[in-house]
């Protein structure tokens, strides 16, 4: 009697084991959910009340190519039921847009669209998306024609450095201006620079502990290098101070990765590695904790690609992207790091596992 007890007892703390293993391994690793009703690229994307909003972009035809006419769709994925719906139109048709969420609506800014008569066109326009009501409204444009890298920090958006397009030489210009949106009196404010060198664009931007980082990019002085005009750098930034210093460079050269802040921690998620650490289409994961000042690594992905992404509740987005030069995958991937927020009345954080350490 007692050795079949021993035995069932054995056999219950095995299958304990093996369930916290698979869940463990669950957790830990990318799992594909949906895939993007329209494929588009360009798309502008916020997360409100767990829900994730793209808007605008360009369709994306594998045939095709890229198409030549800006969309003004509204898609909506419910992260909770997994399913996808449409909101009502944006006003202007436009690509390659930047969006922000603040205060549970969605701020959209500048892009191009086009027509017959006059060709493409840039937009200074800003446009407000309210989720609650499914309603749009125009708010004050921006001060230029301008991509930049978009932040946002206790209510308000940044707009860090980026590109401006001169009108008159009909060129785009890296600039170094830092300007900030505060969408509770609809206006904008020039505070201040980037640092002098390098004066980047095309770079990636993310907030932690309330500080916004600049990633990589270009250095368009440099364009003629080929390679060498890449960058590796991180610049961070203090709103509150408004001071830059430089941190830790990224563990190696790549570009054309999506980022994502979870836990006051930053994804650098694909990408195109540029070096002999890593080299070509990527699908891996690297982790910066800014407080250590430290480079992890975290599964990779699924497939290697580019892509762009978003964090909700902990949970990593990553929504479609190129595979190869020019395949566009609709997939949408999703990797929980187990930092999720908190509910003070009754419980503690939950932090993810150690990661492994880079070289």
């Amino acid at each position: 009697m007692y050795t079949k007890y021993r035995n069932l007892k054995y056999f219950v703390v095995l299958l304990f084991v093996v369930g916290i293993t698979l869940e463990s391994s669950i957790a830990n690793s990318w799992i594909q959910k949906t895939e993007i009703p329209t494929s588009r690229v360009g798309a502008a994307k916020a997360v409100v009340n767990g829900k994730i909003y793209l808007i605008g972009g360009i369709t994306y035809s594998n045939r095709g190519g890229p198409g030549m006419s800006p969309l003004s769709i509204v898609e909506v994925y419910d992260t909770r039921t997994n399913t996808w719906h449409k909101g009502t139109d944006m006003p202007t048709p436009r690509s390659s847009v930047r969006g922000a969420a603040v205060d549970g609506k969605i701020y959209v800014f500048g892009g191009w669209n086009q027509n017959k008569v006059r060709g493409i066109k840039q937009k200074k326009i800003v446009e407000v998306y309210d989720p609650e009501t499914d309603t749009w409204e125009r708010k004050r444009d921006m001060t230029s024609f301008r991509s930049f890298g978009a932040a946002v920090v206790d209510g308000k958006v940044y707009a860090v450095g980026g590109s401006i397009f001169n009108e008159f030489q009909r060129k785009w210009e890296a600039t170094d201006i830092v300007e900030v949106y505060d969408p509770a009196t609809d206006r904008w404010k020039k505070i201040g620079k980037m640092p002098a060198q390098p004066k980047r664009e095309s770079f990636s931007t993310a907030v932690a502990n309330d500080n916004i980082y600049v990633i990589g990019g270009k250095d368009r002085d440099l364009a003629r290098l080929g390679n060498q005009m890449y960058l590796a750098s991180i610049e961070e930034y203090n709103p509150r101070t408004n001071l830059w210093r430089k941190v830790t460079d990224m563990p190696f050269l790549k570009l054309a990765y999506a980022t994502a802040s979870a836990g006051n921690q930053i994804y650098l998620i694909g990408g195109y590695g540029l070096d002999d650490k890593a080299r070509g289409q990527l699908a891996s994961v690297d982790v910066y904790d800014p407080v250590a000042r430290r480079w992890d690594v975290a599964p990779p992905m699924l497939q290697s690609k580019t892509t762009t992404a978003v964090v909700v509740d902990g949970t990593i987005y990553v929504l479609g992207g190129f595979i190869g030069s020019a395949r566009y995958s609709p997939i949408v991937e999703a990797f929980d790091t187990g930092f999720h927020s908190v509910d003070p009345r009754d419980k503690l954080s939950t932090t993810w596992g150690k990661l492994k350490k880079s070289n």
